[in-house]
């Protein structure tokens, strides 16, 4: 039985309704280019991101004095190290090293006959010549004026310093294991 041509109309307008699409083509393109840029910015991402990631484990202080706890168990807090005016402090700066006693950026932070440079070959922080430099300086004041080392090391990173940076020199100065504590600080300079 043939069909009627007001019948084979209105299955070609559905059959023309269902294949068309159910967003208007500019909005496809401009969701599959914002799908592109998705793709691609976290493509940059995983490229420029390092290859593995640590913890580096910096001492901070808080408090300078014990802090007595009344609560139940009667916890008493003890100090573990302490700083003195010959600990050694080393701050970080874009271009180099400069370290000496902590008094020597505590007071007198203009002179610069109480503290030492060592700097960075090609905006590279030279981790290995700043130890060997801090070995001979230790070693000449603990001959001549007795000074022992503390086994402490405050390390001032400058602000302009990236944080990456701050982490990985951190990081090596522990792995020394020249230093019982390196400890964090901010603010001196």
């Amino acid at each position: 039985m043939p069909t009627s041509t007001m019948l084979q109309l209105k299955i070609s307008a559905t059959k023309k309704r269902l294949f068309e699409g159910f967003l208007p083509p500019q909005v496809l393109s401009v969701v599959a280019l914002s799908g592109l840029a998705c793709v691609v910015a976290s493509m940059i991402r995983v490229i420029s991101a390092g290859g593995s990631f640590t913890v580096v484990p910096l001492d901070i202080p808080i408090v300078s004095a014990p802090v007595s706890d009344r609560s139940v168990h009667g916890f008493r807090e003890k100090v573990d190290k302490t700083l003195m005016k010959s600990t050694l402090a080393v701050t970080l700066t874009p271009r180099e090293f400069i370290y000496g006693d902590i008094s020597a950026f505590t007071s007198n932070v203009a002179d610069m006959q109480n503290k030492f440079v060592v700097l960075h070959e090609e905006g590279s922080p030279q981790v290995t010549k700043l130890l060997e430099q801090v070995n001979l300086w230790q070693d000449d004041r603990a001959r001549r004026l007795s000074i022992r080392p503390d086994g402490v090391l405050v390390l001032i990173p400058d602000s302009r310093v990236p944080l990456n940076i701050i982490i990985r020199v951190s990081k090596l100065l522990r792995e020394s294991k020249k230093f019982d504590s390196v400890i964090l600080a901010g603010g001196m300079i």
